[in-house]
């Protein structure tokens, strides 16, 4: 019956079980007399046939004016445009969704094997069983084509992957839902079943897992900072899990696929470890850290990410006002530091002039002190030591053009300035209305005591327990840096810099006896050492000038000056690769996880520092599957020279980017890592998933070979019309062919033309 119904001009999609009724209509676009002449005549045309003067047999005679009556039907059937109204009752088989979890946690090994592998087990019975009874669809919920496999770092997204799906398959009937339940976005997940109860789409869910979590050992791991200098240590911090019950645990990182450090961690530091590593060769390097634990998930295991390793020195500036022996001590606490460029200037000499060592950037080191800010922004730090006010006014100048240059090399290059104390700085050097002591962590005010100097001997206290700051790590050991800190000579004498800034942090400080405003002595804590940052460049300063005296400490080592200044270089110093004239690339999270958004940014200055506004920038992001995305980033008024651009990690694995202006190119590449929430925790999630159910008026399906026997795969009845063009069909053209044909065979038969 269908087939007939398809001569007609039905659908090849339709199949009808059942026809309640039908009607013929008529368009005609002739007008009603002349289809009865067409009738009159073609009637005429058959009857000529009873003719007596044509010699036929009776039976040909009535066959020939049936056929051409037909005929004559026919061509009124077309002229008339006769349409069938179908009404009926039309079947066809449901549509199913098995939308199967590929996520990490599906590869858990239960007492019955792989969760995966059981859910893929099912599936294929169920595809067996059903035969074509069912039009069955299978679906990943990560996306990605089903494999033999889980997505090892896909997460498990129920309720995305439900509305996702059902935004593509209109015609869904029953949706079948592979999976732990264990959805890592925490959504409401009866949202997802009110849209399939909404839709009148069955729900059944089979869960895989037991109620128990598995054990699961896990690390994450990251830089401190994934672009240093070359000589710089690598510093990784992370946390780690193991789900055995020893001790420690036993770390391996890999550079670029080869092993370079081992180490044991205590259980004890699992929540937080530290590794120093001293990269040989600069670069781009990948590393891998693995640690080595026996459990059913080895993917988590391992912690991946990229350093940039960068061949550049710092270059520091020191002036000196009267040389003194601290000034050559603290010159060698820098210099042995093999990250240092090192430039001294001392400005006063005895008899006159000036004296210049190290290897000074600038073009014309004998001038003194420095006036062009090209000149002076070739440097990272400058270091001030007892330079008295005056030494920045030459002969009638007083416009003091080098202090103000200092103060833009802070605001505008970026560069980090340090000043110590001495007798011709600070207030005792008539600094307190200066440009300089604008920036400075001080206020310079006469808080305290109207004394320039504090003098005497006195022992540096580390202000609310700041040792693990970076700038006050002596020792690596947080007890062996607190021992060695108060274990440090007593410097001699101090300035009266005032209060801390609002701001600033303080860092150091010494008691101090002073007279108070009724005469009486009474003890005080003055600031020794602060830091502020200003945003682009930073500013430290110390109010004593006597920390030779850490230097020269046999029983100390290292001598505590050298790193205090290695500490003060490395802190202070602009990031590598932020010098101006060139295109930098920062990553703001080297591992980003997957379904985060990955941050990128590249801050352009000119040669002079100058934001470079509107600049031809052209960033291209390569995926993991080598799919390109083009960026064509743009700085905002608000923040000129700044570019800042954000895409989705939406695959796990090595990323890399590549920032281009001109001929100018900088790259970099990044980790994405799998969701660390998707092995936070590993029991199945009936709770959850009854949830969704309910919303849905679905089940969960707890024996699937009885749910899999009784499942309704009965076909879809539905009542439906349709419009069939009769005249237009192809059973007419073919019926009309059939009969002329007949009829011309008839007649050539009996010998009539």
């Amino acid at each position: 019956m269908n087939q007939l119904f398809r001569w007609l001009g039905l659908d090849s999609f339709t199949e009808i079980d059942q026809i309640l009724g039908y009607e013929f209509i008529t368009e005609s676009w002739l007008p009603i007399a002349l289809v009865w002449l067409i009738f009159v005549v073609g009637l005429v045309l058959a009857a000529i046939n009873f003719m007596p003067a044509l010699k036929m047999q009776r039976r040909v005679r009535v066959l020939s004016f049936l056929l051409r009556l037909g005929i004559v039907g026919i061509l009124l059937l077309v002229l008339l445009r006769v349409h069938l109204k179908l009404d009926f009752q039309q079947a066809y088989p449901q549509s199913w969704l098995a939308l199967v979890d590929d996520s990490g946690s599906m590869g858990t090994a239960d007492a019955d094997g792989p969760r995966f592998q059981a859910a893929v087990k099912d599936l294929q019975t169920m595809k067996k069983r059903l035969g074509d009874d069912v039009d069955l669809d299978v679906a990943a919920l990560s996306a990605k084509p089903l494999g033999e496999a889980v997505s090892k770092d896909s997460p498990t997204l129920i309720h995305r992957a439900i509305l996702r799906e059902l935004s593509a398959r209109p015609g869904l009937r029953r949706l079948l839902l592979f999976s732990d339940g264990r959805d890592v976005e925490r959504q409401d997940l009866s949202l997802a079943g009110e849209a399939l109860k909404a839709r009148g789409i069955a729900l059944d869910i089979v869960l895989y897992g037991t109620e128990t979590p598995a054990q699961d050992s896990q690390i994450s791991a990251k830089p401190e900072r994934s672009v240093i200098r070359h000589g710089e240590p690598l510093v990784i911090r992370g946390s780690l899990t193991d789900a055995s019950d020893k001790g420690s645990c036993e770390l391996t990182l890999e550079e670029n696929g080869k092993e370079v450090l081992k180490t044991t961690v205590s259980r004890g530091s699992y929540g937080l470890f530290e590794l120093i590593h001293h990269p040989e060769k600069p670069g781009l390097h990948r590393y891998r850290l693995s640690m080595a634990a026996d459990d059913g998930f080895k993917d988590n295991n391992v912690s991946s990410f990229f350093a940039d390793v960068r061949e550049e020195k710092i270059n520091v500036l020191m002036i000196e006002g009267k040389p003194r022996f601290g000034f050559k001590l603290m010159k060698v606490a820098i210099e042995t530091d093999p990250l240092v460029n090192l430039a001294c200037v001392s400005l006063d000499m005895p008899g006159g002039g000036l004296f210049v060592q190290g290897k000074p950037l600038h073009s014309n080191p004998a001038g003194g002190l420095i006036t062009s800010d090209s000149e002076l922004y070739k440097y990272d730090i400058v270091i001030l030591r007892d330079v008295p006010r005056t030494s920045f006014r030459t002969g009638e100048d007083e416009s003091e053009a080098a202090m103000d240059l200092l103060v833009s090399f802070v605001k505008k290059r970026g560069g980090g300035l340090v000043t110590f104390g001495g007798q011709s700085v600070y207030r005792a050097g008539g600094y307190a209305d200066s440009s300089l002591a604008t920036i400075l962590p001080f206020d310079l005010s006469k808080h305290f005591s109207k004394a320039p100097h504090f003098p005497g001997r006195f022992t540096v206290d580390v202000v609310d327990g700041k040792y693990q700051h970076p700038l006050l790590q002596l020792l690596p050991s947080a007890s062996d840096n607190r021992d060695r800190w108060n274990a440090l000579p007593e410097l001699d004498g101090c300035n009266n810099v005032g209060l801390v800034r609002p701001l600033a942090q303080q860092l150091l400080s010494r008691r101090v006896q002073i007279r108070n405003a009724k005469g009486e002595q009474e003890w005080q804590e003055v600031p020794i050492m602060a830091y502020l940052d200003l945003g682009k460049g930073k500013v430290l300063s110390a109010s004593a000038d006597t920390f030779r005296y850490w230097q020269l400490q046999p029983h100390l080592d290292p001598p505590p000056l050298e790193t205090l200044m290695a500490n003060i270089v490395r802190y202070m110093a602009p990031e590598p690769g932020s010098r101006a004239g060139g295109v930098n690339l920062v990553v703001a999270n080297p591992t980003p996880e997957m379904g985060q958004m990955v941050v990128l940014s590249s801050l352009l200055r000119d040669k002079d520092y100058s934001p470079l506004r509107l600049a031809n920038l052209k960033v291209r992001v390569t995926k993991p599957d080598g799919q390109v995305l083009s960026i064509y980033p743009c700085d905002l008024p608000e923040r000129p020279g700044y570019y800042e651009y954000r895409f989705v990690a939406d695959q796990p694995g090595d990323w890399s980017a590549v920032a281009s202006l001109g001929k100018d190119i900088r790259k970099t590449k990044f980790v994405v890592r799998g969701q660390d929430d998707e092995y936070a925790e590993l029991a199945v999630n009936r709770e959850s998933m009854a949830g969704l159910a309910a919303a849905a008026d679905g089940v969960v399906v707890d024996d699937f070979a009885a749910w899999l026997k009784h499942v309704d795969v009965s076909s879809v009845r539905e009542p439906a019309v349709r419009d069939l063009e009769i005249w237009n069909s192809p059973a007419v053209l073919v019926l009309f062919i059939l009969l002329v044909c007949l009829d011309c065979f008839i007649r050539k038969r009996h010998g009539m033309a």
